[in-house]
């Protein structure tokens, strides 16, 4: 449900990029992603700029930090 709202609320060809500290959380939503006809993941997607303070902090701390970037897909119509 929540990729289709999530889908239902990007434009034509929207991004939306997913980071994630939480292995499995990240493993639920490639999951998801892979089931999904809402969204193709970018696999040449430019790294983020802007990171949370938590990213910041997990990552100089050495946490591996999950990253996803996706792409609406809009239906043929």
């Amino acid at each position: 449900k929540f990729l289709a709202l999530l889908h239902r609320a990007l434009a034509t060809n929207g991004t939306v990029r997913i980071a994630t500290d939480d292995t499995e959380y990240y493993r639920q939503i490639m999951r998801l992603v892979s089931e999904s006809s809402y969204f193709a993941a970018i696999s040449d997607a430019a790294p983020a700029t802007a990171m949370s303070k938590f990213e910041k902090q997990f990552t100089l701390d050495g946490v591996k930090i999950h990253r996803l970037a996706l792409r609406k897909v809009s239906p043929v119509t």
